[in-house]
């Protein structure tokens, strides 16, 4: 007998791009046939021999005891990619984290933004948050006064000003 699987959508990569993705193709059209594949462990199976003390650096070759590291590592790979070890903080401005707004007007982008919120929400994410616009607001104050006080940041991250 012929098993041979069929898919409408392929999806490689199970990181938040990925998942979202299959999440809004199989909810827009559910009679569509999505798989969502990735090269990583699943996330109670990833395991990184550095923490475990096992080596000191990244392997460069691919040894079979180490070949979920090379030439990645094996902790970014997997359901939720890197961000699937983090606390869960996702960027809701429009000022920093990205360059969609070149592509699609602010207020557009910000109604994106919102929306992946409310799917993280009614998944069980909390509504806690940090920052707001107003320490946006203040990001941008001091960012402008220093513009005027002609401050250069050179690459070792010292301040020194301009035209001394």
């Amino acid at each position: 007998m012929n098993t041979q699987n069929y898919y409408d959508v392929i999806l490689v990569g199970a990181g938040p791009a990925g998942i979202f993705a299959s999440y809004e193709l199989t909810k827009l059209n559910p009679e569509l046939k999505v798989i969502l594949i990735d090269k990583g462990q699943d996330i109670y199976h990833r395991s990184c021999p550095i923490h475990k003390g096992i080596l000191t650096e990244c392997p460069t070759t691919k040894r079979f005891e180490y070949q979920s590291c090379y030439p990645t590592c094996a902790l970014t790979g997997g359901w939720g990619g890197s961000g699937a070890f983090s606390d869960g903080k996702f960027n809701i401005t429009t000022d920093f984290g990205g360059w969609m707004g070149d592509y699609i007007p602010s207020a557009e982008l910000l109604d994106l933004i919102e929306y992946v919120d409310q799917i993280n929400l009614s998944f069980g994410a909390t509504e806690e948050t940090h920052g707001s616009l107003q320490v946006s607001e203040t990001i941008k104050a001091l960012e402008h006064e220093i513009d005027e006080l002609e401050i250069l940041i050179d690459e070792d991250t010292t301040l020194e000003q301009k035209n001394n």
